[in-house]
């Protein structure tokens, strides 16, 4: 008789494609950015328009970020900062329509949203302010006087 195979097994794993860190989609990740064709090739990025835009500055006394929050009421909002991480959260609420009213077009999205941004330095949490004006949220989160730069004297 034949002498049977001692049967192995295949273990195949199935790995989630991301194509931010794969080489060769980044020159059309750029090409897609900056030719503004497309915002974003990809279904699922649909999903993260109804997170608003920010922009983060810093500067050896400061961060400051700022959101865009257009017709969000100031007061429905949630803001916290837990050591370096400032977390908002909200949600933008739909236009109501009235009787024979039809939105043949909705490009504001709507809905909860949440964004955390992680800071590049310790905050002084008892000195950061926020502000709203014009539907852009304003936060200032002073670097903590531990974390500043220091200058050395040097004696001679």
């Amino acid at each position: 008789g034949g002498q049977e195979r001692p049967h192995e097994e295949v273990v195949m794993a199935i790995v989630r494609w991301n194509h931010s860190d794969d080489p060769f989609w980044r020159p059309w990740q750029d090409f897609f950015r900056f030719s503004g064709a497309f915002d974003d090739p990809w279904a699922r990025s649909w999903s993260r328009s109804s997170k608003p835009h920010l922009n983060v500055w810093t500067s050896p006394e400061a961060a400051v970020v700022t959101v865009q929050l257009p017709g969000v009421d100031p007061a429905a909002l949630d803001l916290s900062l837990e050591g370096k991480t400032l977390t908002l959260r909200g949600e933008r609420t739909p236009l109501e329509l009235g009787d024979g009213e039809s939105a043949p077009r909705r490009e504001r999205a709507f809905g909860p949203f949440a964004r955390t941004v992680e800071l590049p330095f310790e905050v002084e949490n008892d000195a950061v302010s926020a502000s709203y004006e014009h539907g852009v949220l304003a936060v200032t989160l002073p670097r903590a006087e531990s974390n500043k730069p220091k200058k050395i004297a040097i004696a001679s």
